[in-house]
């Protein structure tokens, strides 16, 4: 099995137009290139889902998470205005340096990090998730923050709540997986 979905043109359009109309620094990309932390949530996707469906991938910048944040909210804002049904995956993986045979050596705070960020959500305290010292970012190798930024953003002013969290770290790399409705 492979995922094959299409690009959701219009909306990414949209997008693109509403965040330039915002002065919202966003570039549109034309490539069909998805990294791994794309296609692992939309090959499950695919198989739970029971008809076709259009992709937008987003990625990340280097900008901080308060920016990811607000450009979540101007993604809800697109989101309400169209009548498509939306999922949004915040694919995420925190810190990479959570036990001794961890990837990229291992660091005793780590596993505190990802608690802290795990803490943080699941008591909905997301001012101190977006606070989260990005020092400690680049520390622990997690490259997973900006991502859930923008999911917050996004989520900021609906109805959608937290559901189920859970956490692990096979491998040492913290894994943190929580489903909103």
């Amino acid at each position: 099995d492979c995922v094959l979905a299409s690009s959701n043109n219009d909306l990414a359009t949209r997008i693109l137009n509403t965040a330039h109309n915002e002065n919202l620094k966003v570039m549109g990309q034309d490539n069909n290139a998805l990294d791994y932390g794309m296609l692992i949530p939309l090959y499950y996707l695919q198989r739970a889902c029971e008809r076709k469906f259009k992709v937008v991938a987003l990625a990340m910048s280097l900008e901080s998470k308060q920016k990811h944040f607000e450009f979540g909210k101007l993604l809800s804002q697109v989101f309400q205005e169209c009548k498509e049904h939306i999922v949004f995956i915040a694919a995420s993986e925190l810190s990479h340096t959570v036990t001794k045979d961890a990837p990229q050596g291992y660091e005793p705070d780590a596993k505190n990090f990802d608690a802290h960020a795990v803490k943080y959500l699941k008591g909905d305290m997301v001012e101190n998730f977006l606070l989260m010292d990005s020092f400690d970012e680049d520390e622990f190798f997690c490259h997973g923050l900006r991502p859930i930024s923008t999911l917050l953003g996004a989520l900021t002013d609906t109805a959608i709540r937290l559901k189920d969290i859970s956490y692990e770290a096979p491998y040492g790399v913290g894994y943190l997986t929580a489903l909103y409705k």
